[in-house]
This record gives structure tokens, sequence and C-alpha cells, in this order.
């Protein structure tokens, strides 16, 4: 989607004023800019789950003027990626990030970076740890690198403190120098953080030729992807159930699946009508016919079935599931 500039500059400008005047607009003006804005940050929040970046922060836009921390935070990560920059932030990153932060958002704290900001930043998830919350004690490890607050973190069954505390033992083997001690820590976190449906943590189950997952686990573990909305899992199933090979592969991997066509082209017909993050729909549309030519109409009334209760039960995950966390250096 494409905005021109200047009519994107122009709605801006509207939406501020509009927001400026809450007080003295009539009553259904304010309900019709309410709804806008609410409208606008669920579109724009999808959107921006999804990796369009661009067409994200257009509509994320409305509700960062209309004060909203979460989405001026988004719009910061937006411009983040626009301008392929954030360890360094650009002026007007820095325009939605001091928004946010005005707020108390830590993660816009933490990313501003400069002393007063980490001060705050700290003080507010000290007190967020004060009260068990395992985010605050996530704050706490970007801000120190202190291995015991991932530690603390995980121990309160927060499946994404236990994914990366087994990260922070593969990249850092120094942290347990006795080996069998470390691989079944990493083994057994991975594990639980997986089993809590943690998408990064599945993904490590299943596709990484190094997974120490066994062919049943990692069957299992698709399941948990489909369930979980999952795009990228959604697409690897379809493949793996069609018996074909993807994203450029010589030959299929089946993780030992059995072929059915109808449930490959429901997968697959899914992941295509939602076909943001697809590297290639051609592709992908070429498959999905050679998948039907392969079909009996028994099996295509089928496959029209299984696609039916994916589109009544299964809603699509964000690609960006969590916020972008990034120590800035007060520059």
């Amino acid at each position: 989607m494409y905005i021109d500039p200047d009519v994107s500059s122009k709605l801006s400008t509207l939406i501020t004023q509009l927001n400026d005047q809450k007080a003295s607009l009539p009553a259904p003006l304010n309900a019709t800019l309410a709804e806008l804005t609410d409208a606008a940050r669920k579109i724009g929040s999808a959107l921006f789950r999804r990796g369009k970046i661009d067409d994200a922060a257009f509509y994320l836009t409305f509700p960062a003027l209309n004060g909203d921390a979460q989405s001026q935070y988004a719009m910061a990560t937006c411009t983040g990626y626009i301008f392929g920059a954030f360890r360094y932030a650009f002026p007007e990153t820095k325009k939605w990030l001091r928004l946010a932060a005005a707020q108390n958002n830590v993660f816009a704290l933490m990313w501003l970076g400069d002393t007063e900001s980490l001060a705050k930043a700290r003080e507010l998830s000290m007190a967020a740890v004060a009260a068990g919350n395992a985010q605050g004690m996530l704050n706490m490890y970007t801000l120190t690198q202190d291995i015991t607050w991932l530690t603390q973190a995980a121990a309160t069954g927060n499946s994404k403190a236990q994914f990366k505390l087994a990260q922070a033992y593969r990249e850092h083997p120094g942290l347990m120098t006795n080996a069998v001690e470390r691989n079944a820590l990493i083994e057994e976190m991975c594990q639980k953080s997986a089993d809590s449906g943690y998408p990064p943590a599945l993904y490590d189950r299943v596709y990484p030729q190094t997974s120490t997952a066994s062919t049943l686990e990692k069957q299992q573990r698709f399941a948990q992807l489909v369930a979980a909305g999952e795009l990228e899992g959604i697409q690897e199933y379809g493949y793996a159930l069609a018996g074909m090979p993807w994203k450029g592969a010589k030959k299929a991997r089946t993780y030992g699946l059995e072929k059915d066509l109808p449930k490959a082209r429901a997968l697959l017909k899914f992941a295509r009508d939602r076909n943001v993050g697809i590297e290639s729909v051609d592709q992908l549309d070429a498959d999905l016919e050679e998948i039907l030519h392969q079909m009996s109409p028994k099996q295509y009334d089928a496959s029209l079935s299984i696609l039916a209760e994916l589109n009544s039960k299964v809603l699509l995950v964000a690609q960006f599931n969590e916020p972008k966390v990034v120590l800035g250096s007060g520059n």
C-alpha cells in the first residue's frame, strides 16, 4: 500500500488537531474519532506483527498521536526498520520514543539509553520484579546482562525467559562449565518453553538440523504451530504432508509424516490466503495447483472442510510477536 507522504502528513496534522480539541468536540464526533483510532490501532498492530512495516506505520500513526504508548513504541520500531537503524536512533524514531518514554514505557526508556532514561527503566523494572513480574526480570537482564535475572524469570514459568535462558547457555557455555549439566538444562528449558507454545522454542525443536527432538516430537510440535497460527510452521507442515520441497530445497523434509494431500492443500491454501510473509507467492500458487491435480474429488472436498475449520479456529500469530528490545547509547 502506497500512501503519498503529503497525504499522510495532512492526515496526521488533522488527527493531532482533532485530539487536541476533543474536549470541545460534539459527542458523536468524539465517538467516531475513538472508533477510528481503535480500528487503526488494530489494523496497524496486525500489519506490524506480520512484517508489513510501511503499511503498519500509516495506521499506527493515529493511535500513536492519540497518546497510545504501545503504538508510539511500535512507531519507533517501524521507523527503525524503515531507516535501517536501531542502535542509533534517527530523529523521527526519537520523537516516538520520547512520547512513549514519557508514559513510562520501559522499552522506549531502554532504547533512548541516556543515564536518566536507563535509571527510570531500572526503577520501573525493579518495581515489576518486586511484584513477581517476569517481564521486569527480563528487562533487568537486558539492562545488566546478569544471567541470574534470566534464571529468576525462567523459574516463574515464563516461556520466553525459559527459551532465552537456554539460548544464553548455548551462546556462552562458560556460564556453566559442566557440559552435561549445561546441555541438560538447555534441553529442559527448550522443552518447557515449547510445551507452553512459545513460537521461537517450537521452531527450535522442529526446524534446525541440530535439533535433539525426536521425529514423533517434531510431528506433535507441528500441531502446536498450527494451533498457534504460526504462518511459517503452517507452510512447513503443509509441504511435509504434501511430500514436496520448499524454500529451494532439493528434496522434501517429511518429518516422517505420511502423505495427506487434503490436509496439505488446506494448510497451504490457508497460508496463501494470508500471503503476508510468503517469500514466493507464485511458487506457492504453482505448488497448490500441482497438489490439486493429484487429488480426487473426494480429497478435494475433504480439503475444503479442513480449510473451513482452520479459518474458523486459527488466528494468524504475530510475525513480530514481541516488542523489539534495544539498549540504546544515549545519543
